[in-house]
């Protein structure tokens, strides 16, 4: 593959770094910068949707497979069945605990 900036990267990247830390400096911490996920309430969903990643996700992001439209909504059945939706919930309720919100 051809780079379509061939040379430049190196600016790119220090443009990047230099844009980020000014908006940083002007808009301050970001209030979620403090934030560790707890995952200690889900384990197990953990395990299973590590599971569910390596056996469905990992073939697809790699381009094996037959019928990617079935078979990426098998892989999103099967993270459901993993327990995605309670994954998301403990998150959100750690974030929401964190900002006060609930």
């Amino acid at each position: 593959m051809v780079s379509i900036y061939p040379g430049e990267w190196q600016a790119i990247v220090e443009h990047l770094h230099s844009e980020g830390a000014k908006r940083a400096e002007a808009n301050g911490e970001s209030p979620l910068a403090a934030f560790r996920f707890d995952t200690g309430a889900i384990t197990e969903e953990l395990a299973a949707m590590e599971a569910v990643r390596s056996h469905y996700i990992v073939p697809l992001s790699v381009g094996m497979s037959e019928d990617i439209e079935a078979d990426l909504a098998l892989a999103r059945r099967r993270m459901n069945e993993a327990g995605f939706p309670s994954f998301m919930e403990e998150l959100q309720n750690q974030l929401d605990a964190l900002t006060g919100m609930k």
